[in-house]
């Protein structure tokens, strides 16, 4: 598992001060550091994209790791929805399915046993 690289941290801090982060002291970039250095690289860069997106500005008083942590828990809501979605769009109603009676399975049996023997018996004619 690839964690977040300080180099990569300081990026997405440079990112969010091109967005209007006001500058930061390196106390606070320290204690910020040890907060966020648990992430991934591409969930901490989505989550500073995301902020940068939907963040008209920032204010010197705002608590930069919680909204990135609240940035990625929102993100992940939204990738467990769209599964969701998803799941229900292509699932099977359970009232659909009727398993095969004993006369259906004979059926199947003789069908696939009627292909068998027909494919068997034209690679015995093409040997020939």
């Amino acid at each position: 598992m690839n964690l977040l690289s300080y180099d990569q941290y300081q990026k997405g801090l440079a990112i969010l001060s091109a967005h209007g982060l006001p500058p930061v002291d390196k106390y606070k970039m320290g204690v910020w550091w040890r907060s966020l250095k648990v992430l991934m690289p591409n969930i901490f860069e989505a989550a500073v994209r995301d902020l940068c997106r939907n963040r008209p500005s920032f204010y010197p008083t705002d608590n930069i790791p919680g909204l990135i942590f609240e940035s990625i828990k929102k993100n992940q809501d939204d990738a467990v929805v769209k599964r969701l979605r998803l799941k229900r769009a292509f699932a099977v109603d359970e009232r659909d399915y009727h398993p095969m009676t004993e006369a259906e399975q004979s059926q199947v049996k003789a069908m696939i046993k009627n292909i068998w023997s027909k494919k068997s018996a034209a690679q015995t004619q093409t040997q020939i």
